[in-house]
């Protein structure tokens, strides 16, 4: 199985925003790691795209083209932004909104939620689903998750993506 991680972090330093992608094995070992350069949007393009501007460049500048460059295509992939969510509409993947359990995400719409408990002992997770994803598919993902969050805290993956970027953004004239 191949699970993904995907986050858009934004580097406040320079104002720009750098979308990554991780894909693992089920037991979290590094299988392919994409990213993007820096993107920096205008003030032009900050007014003009308001609050759509973080799911347009997570989703449509990001997230879409990292998961068309992969050689290794996820089975699920865990976000931990939700305006990345609809990523879901636009790849084959399953994609899932993940949280630690009692963390206050601010989407009140998605209802399509599960807490989940980790028998491999990591502390508690909120899945949040697509809000047009079926039960059914929730079903199949829900089932393969608990197999990774078995080895894996879905979670810490997120930190090596964010230190991976920080490692590019003061050694990469490009994430400046």
């Amino acid at each position: 199985m191949h699970v993904g991680f995907l986050l858009l972090q934004e580097l406040e330093v320079n104002d720009v925003f750098v979308g990554a992608l991780l894909v693992t094995d089920e037991s979290g070992v590094p299988i392919e790691f994409k990213c993007t350069h820096a993107i920096k949007p205008t003030l032009i393009q900050r007014a003009l795209y308001g609050d759509n501007l973080r799911p347009f460049i997570g989703v449509t500048l990001c997230g879409v083209p990292l998961y068309q460059s992969l050689k290794n295509e996820p089975d699920v992939i865990f976000i931990k932004q939700a305006f990345c969510l609809n990523l879901h509409l636009e790849v084959n993947a399953d994609t899932v909104l993940v949280s630690r359990a009692g963390e206050s995400l601010g989407t009140g719409e998605l209802s399509h939620r599960d807490r989940m408990n980790s028998e491999g002992g990591f502390p508690p997770i909120i899945v949040t689903y697509h809000p047009d994803s079926k039960k059914s598919e929730n079903d199949e993902v829900r089932e393969l998750i608990s197999q990774v969050f078995l080895n894996v805290d879905v979670l810490e993956p997120f930190d090596r993506i964010s230190k991976s970027i920080e490692v590019l953004g003061r050694n990469d004239p490009l994430y400046r």
